[in-house]
C-alpha cells in the first residue's frame, strides 16, 4: 500500500471493537476541469482508524476537517458484492480548519 495525505471531512464516527473507529469521510480533490482554476470534486469513502488517529477523530467528532495520513485499501469483488470495495485506513490525523477551494488552489 502507498501512503498519502488527505484533507478529509469526517461524516460519521462509529465505535467498534477494542478502540477501532469506523465511519464515512469525504475527501476533497481538484479536478482541473475549470478554465479559470481548479474545481473541487469530492468522494465519500468508509474509513477505519486505530490508536492516536482514532483518539483525534473521536475528540473532534463528525463534521470536522482533518489532515489524515493513510492508505487506500481496495478489496476484490466477492460473490455477494460484484464491485471492488475501497476504504481508507488512517494511520495518523491532525485537526485543521477548512480553506476555500480558491485559496488552496492558489497555494499549490
Amino acid at each position: 500500500m502507498n501512503y498519502a495525505h488527505f484533507k478529509a471531512r469526517v461524516r460519521t464516527v462509529e465505535e467498534s471493537q477494542e478502540g477501532l473507529l469506523t465511519g464515512l469521510l469525504t475527501i476533497q480533490y481538484f479536478t482541473g476541469t475549470d478554465v479559470n482554476g481548479a474545481v473541487a470534486g469530492a468522494i465519500t469513502l468508509p474509513y477505519e482508524a486505530y490508536g492516536q488517529a482514532a483518539d483525534i477523530i473521536r475528540d473532534r467528532r463528525a463534521e470536522n476537517y482533518l489532515l489524515v495520513e493513510g492508505a487506500l485499501r481496495i478489496e476484490p469483488p466477492a460473490t455477494d458484492a460484484p464491485n471492488h470495495s475501497v476504504s481508507l485506513r488512517i494511520f495518523s490525523a491532525a485537526p485543521m480548519e477548512p480553506l476555500p477551494v480558491k485559496a488552496v488552489a492558489m497555494a499549490a
